[in-house]
């Protein structure tokens, strides 16, 4: 509803791709007015992330449109043009996608050589703008480098413009931002979080705020306006709709290129000094951040869709949010690519989680408890490390003698199966678990036999409580409950 508010409140502004595309009648995403403006369709997004600092890693979104923010939270766009004419990424909010096309705008998006950053080009004209989003390690932090290019075709020098923007939207639409403030050095902070850090900073600002002109409409206008004077700035916004840019003027040379580096989401305290640097410097780092984190698991070369390959790994690497079905499976493929240290780490802290009465904290879904039972018990008889099985031992055993003695299966399977989920679903996975971790836990605690004994009575219940098979009942084939599991969670 809020978004709603915002949309019918003011004159039309850009927004991250999926709400431009719901707003078009010409797309096929659009979705008519209906007092809610959820994002259902074109949800299109793409991680980036750096694992492997002290604590969790955060991960960046990047839309098809260049749009960048972590979580949330507020994001990061950027606007350019010439002296007579100002763009989004994309369309302008005054425009369809078919009168954006007719007018020479193009976007395209695509991954780095080497997967380490996303880029993004977009062409108006004779001006083309090339972005660049990547993770990047500042100290012990993770951040995210924006590389901002702007290219001039033609015969002649034209006066051109950049803007970074932060803006109270997120891809889900509305993200309030009550308070911006600017230091002197161009940190910017939204909320007291900071958002963006520059290299150089711009020749002035532009600001808006709920009730007056958007800084969008004061960009668009010829010559961007009258722009700010730079230094410290502070602004506030009792509805949440606090915006502004840093900008810049440039005079373009047809054949040459301009650029800026700009750091977003940078850690809390971050010196000024830390993101002065070159982006051909945060690149190699981040490169070689990059190899070193693959090199850690197994090589595997294929013959083909060695990319996606290893994209789907560094997926894998990034830091889960919670213990759900996702993650656990994903760490129990990460043990099996080699990575088995940080399986086995991810694994711990799950263990660690489990309280006394062997409930995992912080738990999503009904089944997550005897997921990770299944995915510890997966990892250690696939790794053979016995003394971390020994090391988590009290954990893991509240956590078995639970699923032991639960008469009742809570539903899970949301992910999957909507709302009210599937207490068989829950089933599969808790005689999964049992089997799993008594096999892997057979030297180290004599309840195991029990463990054993509950999850083979649940093993012969299962075929009555799913009914006919869905699946080939040819002789050979496994229907046990890690097979069962495996097979619903592909």
């Amino acid at each position: 509803m809020l978004t709603d508010r915002v949309l019918r409140g003011r004159d039309p502004v850009p927004w991250p791709s999926g709400l431009m595309r719901q707003l078009d009648p010409g797309d096929p995403a659009f979705l008519a007015p209906m007092g809610l403006h959820p994002v259902l369709a074109a949800r299109d997004r793409i991680l980036i992330s750096l694992p492997g600092g002290e604590g969790q890693s955060p991960a960046a979104w990047v839309d098809p449109l260049g749009w960048c923010g972590v979580g949330e939270g507020p994001s990061v766009a950027v606007w350019f043009g010439l002296e007579d004419a100002a763009w989004p990424v994309g369309r302008r909010p005054d425009e369809s996608g078919e009168q954006a096309a007719a007018a020479g705008n193009s976007v395209r998006q695509e991954w780095s050589d080497e997967r380490v950053g996303v880029r993004t080009i977009c062409r108006r004209g004779d001006l083309t703008l090339t972005l660049m989003h990547w993770p990047v390690r500042l100290g012990r932090d993770v951040a995210f480098a924006l590389f901002t290019k702007l290219e001039l075709a033609g015969s002649r020098p034209r006066a051109a413009r950049l803007a970074l923007a932060i803006r109270p939207a997120t891809l889900e639409g509305v993200s309030p931002i009550f308070h911006l403030s600017r230091d002197g050095d161009g940190l910017w902070s939204a909320d007291g979080v900071p958002i963006l850090a520059l290299s150089r900073v711009g020749d002035g600002l532009l600001t808006g705020r709920w009730g007056q002109q958007d800084a969008w409409h004061r960009f668009a206008q010829p010559g961007a306006g009258d722009l700010t004077r730079l230094g410290r700035a502070e602004l506030r916004c009792p509805a949440g709709q606090a915006t502004a840019a840093e900008v810049w003027t440039p005079t373009l040379t047809p054949g040459e290129s301009w650029s800026r580096l700009a750091v977003v989401a940078p850690p809390a305290g971050t010196p000024a000094a830390l993101v002065r640097t070159s982006g051909p410097s945060l690149w190699s780092g981040a490169s070689a951040d990059r190899r070193g984190l693959l090199q850690a698991g197994c090589e595997i070369l294929l013959d083909a869709h060695q990319m996606p390959f290893d994209a789907a790994r560094l997926r894998l690497l990034q830091d889960p949010r919670e213990a759900d079905v996702p993650a656990l499976l994903g760490t129990v493929a990460l043990a099996r690519l080699g990575f088995v240290r940080r399986a086995e780490d991810r694994l711990g802290d799950w263990l660690g989680a489990v309280r006394r009465d062997g409930r995992l904290g912080g738990a999503s879904g009904g089944e997550a408890e005897a997921v990770l039972a299944w995915a510890a018990g997966e990892v250690v008889r696939w790794t053979g490390n016995r003394a971390w099985a020994r090391h988590h031992l009290a954990p893991w055993k509240r956590l078995l003698d639970r699923l032991a003695g639960d008469a009742e299966d809570e539903p899970g399977g949301h992910i999957l199966l909507g709302r009210e989920g599937s207490s068989r679903w829950s089933a599969i996975w808790r005689t999964a678990g049992l089997l799993s971790s008594a096999a892997a836990l057979r030297e180290h605690a004599p309840e195991h036999t029990r463990w054993a004994i509950a999850g083979g009575r649940m093993r012969e219940q299962l075929p009555e409580r799913l009914g006919p098979a869905p699946w080939s009942v040819a002789e050979g084939r496994a229907t046990d409950g890690a097979a069962a599991g495996m097979m619903a969670a592909c």
